[in-house]
């Protein structure tokens, strides 16, 4: 049986891109697409911060 959580996990890391989406004191959408790594030893998925137009 696939779990919501495995689910979810599959989906993620076929992924190459994913969207961050925050909002400003205006309420003003702010979208960046970011590239992720995901660290099997620890469960944790990293995403790299830089100044490169993506």
């Amino acid at each position: 049986m696939i779990t919501d959580d495995t689910y979810t996990k599959a989906i993620i890391n076929t992924a190459r891109v994913a969207r961050l989406a925050t909002v400003d004191i205006e309420c003003k959408p702010h979208l960046v697409s970011v590239v992720f790594v995901y660290d099997n030893d620890h469960d944790f998925y990293f995403i790299s911060i830089n100044e490169k137009t993506k």
